[in-house]
């Protein structure tokens, strides 16, 4: 049941695996199986949403969520997402697949990050950027008026 909603929250978009592919339900397991109280909270509400997924695939399908093809897995998920009661399940067990997939390289990947590569230089704000932080900066309470002093700070190398 957790491979196929990491699949669902997380689909494969080749070159990147999904979810499941990754095994972050393995993540998840882990995770929800731990005695410290912020895991156990999570097993609380995941387990109860889980619960929940099971009664609506059978309300409205006749069988269990985990029984059913993907795209049906999808739409119950979906819905289920859409009620007040199970928004803290829905928001919740995202949160925990994104931790799952995208601390790995295969995460890293799928969003092009490539932390940690030293900079030959460093170029510094764009004009852009200086002008609106020195409108919001302005625009602050209690912030005296002065001179642009952000545009004249000398670049970075």
């Amino acid at each position: 049941m957790l491979a196929a909603l990491c699949d669902i929250v997380i689909p494969a978009a080749p070159p990147h695996p999904s979810g499941g592919m990754l095994k972050v339900h393995e993540f998840l397991d882990e995770w929800l199986s731990a005695p410290y109280p912020q895991m156990q909270s999570d097993r609380f509400i995941i387990l109860e949403g889980l619960a929940k997924l099971d009664e609506a695939a059978l309300g409205e399908f006749g069988r269990p969520f985990a029984q059913m093809d993907l795209p049906g897995q999808a739409a119950v998920f979906d819905r289920l997402c859409n009620f007040k009661d199970s928004s803290a399940f829905a928001r919740r067990l995202i949160e925990l697949i994104c931790d799952g997939y995208y601390p790995t390289r295969e995460g890293h990947a799928a969003i092009a990050y490539v932390g940690n590569v030293p900079l030959e230089r460093f170029p510094g704000a764009s004009a852009d950027i200086v002008r609106h932080l020195e409108q919001q900066i302005q625009a602050l309470p209690g912030i005296p008026q002065m001179a642009s002093s952000m545009s004249q700070v000398p670049e970075a190398n």
